[in-house]
């Protein structure tokens, strides 16, 4: 059988990975423990005013099994998280408005565009808070750890080691 040379291509392609450089993903990080750590994109549509690099490092800095890379999503079946504005009503204390929201089965994290001016700590917290619902966390009542269910001057802007130990068995395998 002689194969037409796009379709030679195609097969090629199918069975051959592109580098990062010709448009594929990059090589897969490896964990502490030497096993590949699954990669999570984050696609930062949100305004500078949200610290969603911060978010990422915090989220990295205790995972071992998966790791967050912030970028464009490269595919469909990649693990992905979108992250983005929207109008989500006054983002005053006052007013009892939210700061964002997010969804683990959509893989999306809203973030308050009326909340742009609340304390740098605040949307810190918030941000890595709803990165850690989108990754499959609950709310928590420690204030160690920024899972807290209520922006706190006294709760953390990082996750604790429950939340990384959740995280990297949700996505382990």
């Amino acid at each position: 059988m002689r194969w037409s040379r796009p379709f030679a291509v195609a097969a090629v392609a199918l069975v051959v990975p592109l580098s990062a450089a010709q448009g594929g993903c990059a090589p897969p990080e490896r964990s502490h423990r030497g096993a590949a750590a699954r990669m999570v994109y984050v696609q930062n549509e949100a305004s500078s005013a949200w610290p969603v690099r911060q978010a990422v490092s915090a989220w990295n800095a205790g995972l071992l099994r998966v790791k967050l890379r912030v970028g464009r999503c490269p595919a469909a079946a990649a693990a992905c998280i979108r992250v983005f504005e929207a109008d989500l009503g006054p983002a005053s204390a006052e007013s009892g408005g939210k700061y964002g929201d997010a969804s683990a089965f959509f893989g999306a994290v809203r973030l308050n565009r009326n909340a742009r001016r609340i304390p740098a700590r605040e949307r810190a917290q918030t941000t890595c808070h709803e990165l850690g619902h989108a990754l499959g966390r609950p709310h928590r009542k420690e204030l160690g750890t920024c899972m807290y269910t209520y922006v706190e001057p006294g709760a953390s802007t990082r996750p604790d080691a429950k939340d990384y130990a959740a995280v990297d068995a949700r996505y382990a395998g």
